[in-house]
C-alpha cells in the first residue's frame, strides 16, 4: 500500500513476478486450441458448484459463458471431426459439411479413388490454382463449354437463333458456378477462368447491350472486353491493382489509361495507342471497367467466395432493365 502525500513511509508497489513455471504451464495450456478451450469449460462449469472457488465473485449472473467460435465446437464430444452431413451428385458424395472447419469436396480421379479437399475461402489474391491436381484440373475445365452452351444455343423469344452471350448470360454463368457444390471456392474461381478463355479461343460473340454503358470499351466498344471479363489471375487487375490500396490502384489505372506508366508496346502498338489517344481522348470505359472490376475482386476477397465475386459483378456491369437479348424487360 502506497503512502499518503505527506507521510515519511516508503511507497511499496505491486509488480510483476519473477519468471517460473507458471508461463511455461500457461503456454503450454494454450498450444492446443481444443484442450485449451475444454479446460475454460470445464473451469467456467464448476463455477455452479458448492467448492466452487471463484463463485462468490460471479454474483447473481452466475459464471462467465466461454464463446469460442474460432475453436472447432466438437458436439458430440468425442475429440474428432465428424462429418455432420453430405450432399451427394450422380450417386456419389461431392460434398461433407464438417464439424469443425470447412467442408469437404470430395473429388474422384480416373481410377474412382476419392479426394477431399478442404474447401478454404479466398483470403488473398491472386487465386493459387498451382495447388489443382492435373487430373482435377482437366475435370474442373471441363465443365466450361457446358456452361458457356447453356446460354449460347437455343432460340430467342422471336425464334431466331440465339448465338450470342450476353452480360445477363454472363452473370448467369457465374451464379451457376458459385452454386457448384462439387467444386471448392479456388476451383470455382479457376473453373470461371476457363470458361472466360474459351469464349474467346471459340470466338462466342458478346451482346454488349445488357452491358452498363459506362462500362462499354470507349475505343473499341464490345471488340474489347478485356476489362468486364478476366481471368481470376489476370496480373493485371487481379494481381497488381488488387493489392493496392483502392487510392493507389486508382492513381495506377489512369496512369496506365492515360500513357504514363511502364506499359512495354511495341513500337507500332505504340503509336497506334498514342493515336487513338489523340483522337478519342482517355478510354473512360476503361478506367470505369477496371474500377468496377476491382469492386468485385475486393467482395471475393472480403467474403471469400465466387458467388461474391459474381454478385458483385453483376451490380456492377449488367443492366437490369434489359434481359440477355437486349430487349427492355
Amino acid at each position: 500500500m502506497s503512502s499518503k502525500p505527506g507521510n515519511d513511509a516508503t511507497d511499496s508497489r505491486i509488480v510483476n513476478p519473477s519468471p517460473s513455471g507458471d508461463a511455461d504451464l500457461g503456454n503450454t495450456l494454450r498450444s492446443n486450441p481444443m484442450d485449451f478451450s475444454a479446460t475454460l469449460k470445464l473451469a467456467a462449469g464448476g463455477q455452479t458448484g458448492t467448492d466452487a472457488a471463484t463463485r462468490q465473485f460471479d454474483g447473481q449472473n452466475g459464471p462467465p459463458v466461454i464463446v469460442d467460435s474460432a475453436v472447432c465446437r466438437d458436439a458430440n464430444n468425442n475429440g474428432k471431426n465428424d462429418v455432420l452431413s453430405t450432399v451427394s451428385q450422380n450417386g456419389r458424395v461431392v460434398r461433407e459439411k464438417m464439424e469443425c472447419g470447412p467442408d469437404n469436396v470430395v473429388a474422384y480421379d480416373d481410377k474412382g479413388q476419392a479426394h477431399r479437399f478442404p474447401d478454404q475461402k479466398i483470403t488473398k489474391l491472386p487465386v493459387a490454382f498451382s495447388g489443382i491436381p492435373d487430373w482435377r484440373l482437366k475435370q474442373v475445365n471441363g465443365q466450361a463449354d457446358g456452361l458457356i452452351n447453356k446460354y449460347k444455343d437455343g432460340l430467342k423469344p422471336d425464334g431466331t437463333k440465339d448465338g450470342e452471350i450476353g452480360f445477363n448470360d454472363i452473370s448467369n454463368i457465374m451464379k451457376d458456378i458459385g452454386k457448384m457444390e462439387n467444386f471448392t471456392e479456388v476451383e470455382k474461381c479457376r473453373l470461371w477462368s476457363e470458361v472466360k478463355l474459351r469464349l474467346g479461343a471459340r470466338g462466342v460473340p458478346i451482346l454488349d447491350k445488357d452491358e452498363k454503358p459506362e462500362m462499354v470499351d470507349s475505343w473499341h466498344g464490345k471488340k474489347d472486353i478485356g476489362h468486364a471479363l478476366i481471368t481470376m489471375d489476370d496480373g493485371y487487375h487481379g494481381n497488381f491493382l488488387i493489392n493496392k490500396t483502392p487510392e493507389e490502384a486508382t492513381k495506377a489505372i489512369q496512369a496506365h489509361e492515360d500513357g504514363s506508366d511502364d506499359t512495354k508496346r511495341s513500337i507500332v502498338g505504340e503509336a497506334m495507342f498514342r493515336g487513338a489517344l489523340l483522337v478519342y481522348g482517355i478510354n473512360k470505359g476503361d478506367v470505369y471497367a477496371s474500377e468496377g472490376q476491382l469492386r468485385a475482386l475486393r467482395e471475393l476477397r472480403s467474403k471469400g467466395t465466387f458467388s461474391a465475386y459474381a454478385e458483385e459483378w453483376t451490380r456492377q456491369f449488367v443492366r437490369p432493365e434489359i434481359d440477355q437479348y437486349g430487349k427492355p424487360r
